[in-house]
C-alpha cells in the first residue's frame, strides 16, 4: 500500500496477493495469509494497481468500479494493459465536449500551432546544446501564421508538411553527431530513429 493525501494506492504486485470483498470492505490478503481490510464507506482507496501474479475476485472488481476507484491491470514489467472504469462515469464527457468545441471555434488550430512551435523550440534546444545549426523558427512561424484555411483537414495537412520539413532539417543536423552513419541518407536516418 502507498499512502497519499487521505487516500491509499493499493498495489498487488506480489505473487499470491489477493483482493476480495468482505462485509462492505475491500480485503487484501498476502501470500502468508495476513489480511488488511478497507471499508468502502471510508473511501480510503483512491487507486488500485493489479499486477500479474496476483488474484482478484469479481466482487472486488465490481466494487472498485462502483466506488469509482481508478484500477489498472498491469504486467510484471509495469505495462498497463487495461483500465477498469464504471460505465456510468462520465468525467470524460467534458473533455470530449471541449474537443468538439475546439473543432468549431478554431481553438484546435491554435493548439496544433502551439504544439508544433513547442516541438521546434525543443529541437532547437538540442541543436544549440551540441553547437549545430538551428532551425529558422522565424520563417516557420511566418509560414504557419500566413497560412489560412477554413478546412481543418487542409490545415492539418499543411501543419504536418511544415513539421515534416523541420524534422528532416533537424535530423540532418543531429546525425552529424554520428560519423559512422554519415553515409546514410537523411530519410533513412529518420526511418531508423522512428523504428
Amino acid at each position: 500500500m502507498v499512502q497519499g493525501s487521505k487516500v491509499l494506492k493499493v498495489e498487488l504486485s506480489n505473487f499470491g496477493s489477493y483482493l476480495g470483498r468482505a462485509e462492505g470492505c475491500f480485503e487484501i490478503r498476502d501470500k502468508t495469509g495476513k489480511i488488511e481490510r478497507y471499508p468502502h464507506f471510508e473511501k480510503e482507496i483512491g487507486e488500485a494497481v493489479l499486477k500479474s501474479g496476483s488474484y482478484v475476485s469479481v466482487d472486488a472488481l465490481i466494487d472498485l468500479a462502483l466506488w469509482n476507484i481508478d484500477t489498472y491491470l498491469m504486467t510484471k514489467r509495469n505495462r498497463v494493459v487495461a483500465v477498469l472504469r464504471n460505465l456510468e462515469d462520465d468525467s470524460h464527457v467534458q473533455t470530449r465536449l471541449s474537443q468538439y468545441e475546439a473543432l468549431s471555434n478554431k481553438k484546435g488550430i491554435a493548439i496544433a500551432k502551439q504544439f508544433l512551435l513547442s516541438k521546434l523550440e525543443s529541437q532547437n534546444k538540442v541543436l544549440r546544446k551540441y553547437g549545430l545549426k538551428q532551425l529558422e523558427t522565424e520563417s516557420v512561424i511566418r509560414e504557419i501564421e500566413s497560412f489560412a484555411s477554413e478546412d481543418l483537414k487542409i490545415y492539418r495537412r499543411r501543419l504536418t508538411q511544415i513539421e515534416a520539413k523541420c524534422s528532416r532539417l533537424y535530423f540532418k543536423e543531429v546525425f552529424k553527431l554520428f560519423p559512422e552513419a554519415s553515409d546514410l541518407r537523411v530519410g533513412e536516418h529518420t526511418r531508423l530513429m522512428m523504428a
